[in-house]
């Protein structure tokens, strides 16, 4: 261990925000230098959107690397910080096949209550400039995403599955669930409280604020199969269903069929809305049964 254990979960928590600060001015250096190599300037810094449109699978690398160097890499170097063995702080690794085809199942009947929400978050009353600023900056990230999602073939595809659905799955749950819920849970004493609080960075973070709700539901959902299973994989597998769905749909679906795949449940009734709802808690339930028999 490089480092004795802090004090207090503050001071653990102390550590940690320096690691993110290291993290995120990383990532910045990372991101400046990646487009200057490309293009001799870092004036394209301030226009990201053209940039991606330009060069697409150079954005996608720096998505990469920057997944990695903003939640990876605090996440897995915070262990040391804490006096802790690295082995030790994310729970267990195995993941049995039937626990894989449940969370499968559960992200398939997520997918109507998602967008159920994802609907009735889009219709909140604000103020007409702000909604609109919000509006313009949702469709943009939405565009681009559906412009780099483009194209056909094994290459494409795997391509997008690493940079929409794996690194992010693994780089966000073990920063979010597998570090600061886990030290939220510490300084709360509540596991519920950290895991609200947990979620409601998460959704922040993405800064797509007309489906926040439907991404903090999302976060609790993954805080609590963490905390059942005690083990990350688990997190990650879910995080992963959920973010491969969007490219397995655009790669394999034409356009209509993608449209009438992502609009699935957002105008269903409330008796069916219900419904969803009462399958969902089902299949958690029965989730968080099978884990505490595993323990």
């Amino acid at each position: 261990m490089i480092f004795p254990k802090p004090k207090n979960n503050i001071s653990a928590f102390s550590r940690l925000v320096f690691l993110i600060t290291i993290a995120y001015i990383l990532a910045q250096g990372l991101l400046l230098f990646m487009i200057f190599i490309k293009t001799g300037s870092i004036q394209d810094a301030y226009d990201t959107i053209t940039f991606a449109h330009k060069y697409p699978n150079y954005f996608k690398l720096m998505q990469i690397l920057q997944s990695l160097t903003l939640f990876f890499l605090p996440a897995i170097t915070f262990p040391f910080f804490a006096g802790e063995r690295i082995s030790n702080f994310f729970g267990k690794k195995n993941v049995r096949l039937t626990t894989f085809f449940a969370l499968l199942l559960l992200i398939i009947i997520l997918m109507p209550f998602i967008n159920y929400v994802a609907e009735w978050n889009r219709n909140i009353p604000l103020l007409p400039n702000l909604y609109e600023k919000l509006k313009q900056g949702e469709e943009q990230i939405n565009s681009l995403i559906n412009f780099l999602l483009q194209g056909k073939g094994l290459g494409v595809f795997l391509l997008n599955l690493m940079v929409f659905a794996i690194v992010p799955a693994i780089a966000e749950e073990f920063f979010f669930r597998g570090t600061l819920q886990k030290l939220f849970i510490d300084i709360f004493k509540n596991i519920h409280i950290a895991i609200l609080i947990t979620a409601l960075i998460f959704s922040f973070v993405h800064f797509q604020f007309l489906t926040f709700v439907p991404r903090v539901i999302l976060g609790i959902i993954l805080g609590y199969l963490y905390v059942w299973s005690r083990n990350i994989w688990i997190a990650i597998l879910t995080h992963f269903f959920n973010n491969s769905m969007a490219v397995i749909i655009h790669t394999f679906f034409k356009e209509e069929t993608q449209k009438t795949v992502e609009s699935i449940g957002s105008n269903i009734n409330l008796i069916t809305f219900i419904v969803n709802v009462f399958i969902i808690l089902i299949i958690l339930y029965a989730l968080k049964k099978y884990f505490e028999n595993e323990h």
